[in-house]
């Protein structure tokens, strides 16, 4: 590396930090000069002084910057778009008796309460008095009995704003109160059956050792599994069978639930909310 005279002198030289090659071929170097923090840059072609200025300064350090900035915008308008958020506002909007949550950070279950947030990967348990509400921001409810579990797999919101829901019902009782907001998810799974929620429904799904059964108070509902597709309609019930692939028997009628009226009364309680809201 030839250096400039002068000010520049090799013996002030206490150390050659970089050299760079420009676009042109040229050869430039970055050093410090004696006790001096400023880092200079010069151009090691004819070994006259080509001294370009400090960092931050010099035309050449402004093009090199302009360079790089360049690619970085290119690249970043190159990456994909960024992950859904979770940033939802769910929470249980009702807890009686004995209710617990895993917050799926690892410290296993604690004591619910009201108003408390339900997050993605989030899991709810009742004993055996105990009763709960989930209320999502569109005033869709879930509702659990006693000695049920419920996971929220996902509680995220897309880029275009739409809300993608995942409950899974583990056991026990749950009834759901859809209401089919535009573009927003919800899929609903039970045993190995999965329901994909798009417009208003409301229903009632009970999973036992050997069965699970579905019961559809309003709406059309498809549910998909291992024996094909089922199309339940409204105050229809379809009871699939665990032990045998899952078959399902179609019933043109609902069986009553002892909670079908608790359910019933909460639903009539969000209605009066609305109409005052």
């Amino acid at each position: 590396m030839v250096l400039p005279p002068g000010p520049t002198d090799p013996a002030r030289v206490s150390q050659i930090h970089k050299t760079v090659i420009s676009a042109d071929g040229k050869t430039y170097a970055a050093a410090t000069f004696g006790g001096c923090k400023r880092c200079m840059w010069w151009k090691d072609d004819s070994g006259s002084n080509g001294l370009r200025g400090s960092v931050g300064g010099g035309a050449m350090f402004r093009r090199i910057l302009n360079a790089v900035l360049l690619t970085l915008a290119a690249v970043l308008l190159a990456l994909p778009a960024f992950a859904d958020s979770q940033v939802r506002i769910v929470r249980l909007s009702q807890v009686d008796g004995a209710v617990q949550a895993d917050r799926n950070t690892g410290q296993g279950f604690e004591k619910a309460f009201l108003n408390m947030p339900v997050t993605q990967g989030m899991k709810l348990r009742t004993n055996t008095d105990g009763r709960a509400e989930i209320e999502f921001e569109d005033g869709s409810t879930l509702r659990i009995v006693p000695h049920t579990i419920v996971v929220f797999p996902e509680l995220s919101l897309r880029d275009s704003g739409a809300k993608a829901t995942g409950v899974n019902v583990q056991d026990g009782t749950a009834y759901l109160n859809f209401t089919g907001k535009k573009d927003d998810e919800f899929t609903l799974s039970f045993a190995r059956e999965k329901v994909s929620l798009t417009k208003p429904a409301h229903l009632r799904i009970e999973l036992g050792d050997t069965d699970a059964t579905m019961a559809v108070f309003k709406g059309d509902v498809q549910v998909e599994g291992p024996s094909g597709a089922v199309n339940v309609g409204k105050k229809q019930t379809a009871t699939f069978d665990l032990a045998d692939q899952d078959r399902y028997a179609l019933a043109k009628n609902l069986e009553p639930d002892p909670y079908d009226e608790w359910d019933k009364q909460q639903e009539q309680y969000h209605q009066r909310l609305r109409r005052m809201g």
